[in-house]
């Protein structure tokens, strides 16, 4: 059983999971269409109810596919988007550093 800052943690992550979703303007069903994953996990683990086998494959394809940065989602310090990633969409550049902005656009 989780004591009760376990599950403050698990739900500030679920929440950083859902707003990451609501930027790339995704719905839980394409989110999870995108994402490999069913819809009915999508919203267990925004609530912060994570069950661990389907979160870690889970925020590691966010982070490969849409540059997930993994220090912001654990922490809330920092920008949601660590990189371009393959499926990211445009309204994330504005979450990038300008340093990589500037990159993307060369």
């Amino acid at each position: 059983m989780r004591n009760l800052k376990e599950n403050d943690a698990f739900r500030d992550i679920g929440g950083r999971l859902r707003e990451f979703r609501e930027i790339l303007g995704l719905s839980p069903e394409q989110m999870a269409d995108e994402s490999d994953n069913k819809v009915d996990n999508i919203e267990p683990l925004e609530k912060g109810e994570i069950e661990i086998d389907i979160f870690f494959p889970y925020i590691i394809g966010l982070k490969r596919d849409f540059g997930l940065c993994i220090d912001w989602l654990f922490t809330g310090k920092g920008q949601p988007f660590t990189c371009q990633g393959p499926k990211t969409r445009v309204v994330s550049l504005f979450y990038l550093p300008m340093r990589a902005s500037r990159k993307l656009s060369n």
